[in-house]
C-alpha cells in the first residue's frame, strides 16, 4: 500500500510588519517563547511588564510632531527587530493549527 503525503503549503504576505503587530498579540507570541526558557529568572510578568511598557509607552517625532505608537512598535526601536521575529514565529505556529480557511482569516488580521 502507498502512503501518500497531503501537505498544504501556506504562505503569509506581511506589509509594515513593525506598525501593524497588534500589543497583546505580541506580548502572547512573547509570553509563549518566554515559557520555554531553561531559567525562569527574570519571572515573567516582570518580562511582560518590561515589554508593555516599552510597546506602550512609545513615543516618536516626525516632521516635529511627537505621536504615541497605539499598535505595533517603530522601526528605530532596538526589540523591535525581534519582536517582529518571535511574533511571526508565533503567528506561523499558530496557523498552522487550523484549517485552511481559518489560516487566510488569520492572515488576514494582520
Amino acid at each position: 500500500m502507498r502512503h501518500i503525503r497531503r501537505d498544504i503549503a501556506r504562505l503569509i504576505d506581511v506589509v509594515s510588519l513593525y506598525t501593524n503587530i497588534p500589543h497583546e498579540d505580541g506580548i502572547e507570541a512573547y509570553r509563549e517563547a518566554w515559557n520555554t526558557r531553561e531559567t525562569m529568572d527574570p519571572p515573567d510578568k516582570s518580562l511582560v511588564d518590561l515589554l508593555t511598557l516599552v510597546l506602550k509607552c512609545n513615543i516618536f517625532e516626525f516632521n516635529g510632531d511627537h505621536y504615541l505608537q497605539v499598535q505595533g512598535t517603530t522601526m528605530g526601536t532596538k526589540m523591535a527587530l525581534s519582536y517582529a521575529n518571535i511574533f511571526m514565529g508565533y503567528l506561523t505556529k499558530t496557523a498552522a493549527h487550523v484549517s485552511s480557511s481559518k489560516a487566510a482569516y488569520v492572515a488576514a488580521l494582520y
